[in-house]
């Protein structure tokens, strides 16, 4: 459905998960359009060979991260970043239905990232190896670079995807990682599709709490009270699913706050 279109969809997983990094797949940007997330460096790869907007790929790095861009060389819809100091690089890929897969394109994406890294994103493959009831080519090619490169599927078997046709649910988004920093991560899928048709994955890391611990303050001293008040939008209550309205407080608290309050961050001593 596009980036755009599930925006304020985006904020609330944001708003729940915290998260330092979002992997994006199906952005339907076209390079002209214009994103913008507060607190967030978007980079992203656009699909141009499309009578409209359409397909396309993206990292969202929250502002205080330091990374790299790596440069890929590839006919696959991807994006790719290295941070700094932690040297992991972390991959966004949509391959749709209409891309004849190659095991070359794969092989070709995978020597240009530099080890360890982590390939997040919808392959639309299918393989009972991570959850389908069937394998299909894709899913065999898939299987034949996790064996070849000696890399680890984070992937738990559970559905990531949900047929809005037929209702059926099927296992077609994975994460490859290299075998050296699999047991550094969890991997989950939340149980709300959140307006989409794909279930959005949270991976957490085991390792980041300790090296990652950046607290962010809010100059309340400078704080622009009256447009602050005047930007707040309160929630319609909805009895019936009372925690989305709970998130949709929590984040429009929060979006006022980031837009008329000053913030700094505050960086843990390092050895």
């Amino acid at each position: 459905m596009g980036l755009k279109n599930n925006f304020e969809d985006l904020k609330l997983l944001t708003s729940r998960y915290n998260p330092s990094l979002i992997f994006l797949q199906e952005t339907n940007l076209s390079p002209n359009d214009t994103f913008n997330m507060r607190n967030f460096e978007l980079i992203r790869k656009d699909r141009t060979d499309a009578l409209r907007a359409s397909g396309g790929a993206a990292i969202l790095i929250k502002k205080e991260i330091q990374y790299s861009i790596i440069n890929l060389n590839t006919n696959i819809e991807a994006v790719a970043i290295t941070l700094i100091p932690h040297n992991t690089t972390y991959c966004s890929v949509y391959i749709p239905n209409s891309f004849n897969l190659e095991y070359g394109d794969i092989d070709n994406l995978i020597t240009q990232l530099n080890a360890p890294f982590i390939i997040a994103g919808d392959y639309n493959s299918h393989n009972t190896l991570w959850g389908s009831n069937h394998t299909d080519r894709r899913g065999r090619i898939i299987e034949d670079i996790l064996h070849n490169k000696h890399l680890n599927l984070l992937n738990t078997n559970l559905p990531t995807f949900l047929c809005s046709s037929t209702g059926t649910h099927s296992a077609i988004d994975l994460t490859i990682c290299s075998n050296s920093i699999a047991p550094e991560y969890q991997w989950e899928v939340s149980d709300d599709t959140h307006s989409s048709d794909h279930y959005p994955i949270i991976l957490k890391s085991l390792q980041w709490p300790q090296n990652n611990n950046i607290k962010k303050i809010y100059n309340i001293r400078q704080a622009n009270w009256e447009s602050y008040v005047m930007s707040f939008k309160t929630p319609t209550i909805d009895e019936a699913d009372i925690n989305t309205t709970l998130d949709r407080f929590v984040e429009s608290i929060k979006e006022a706050a980031e837009n008329h309050i000053p913030i700094s961050y505050i960086y843990p001593n390092r050895p």
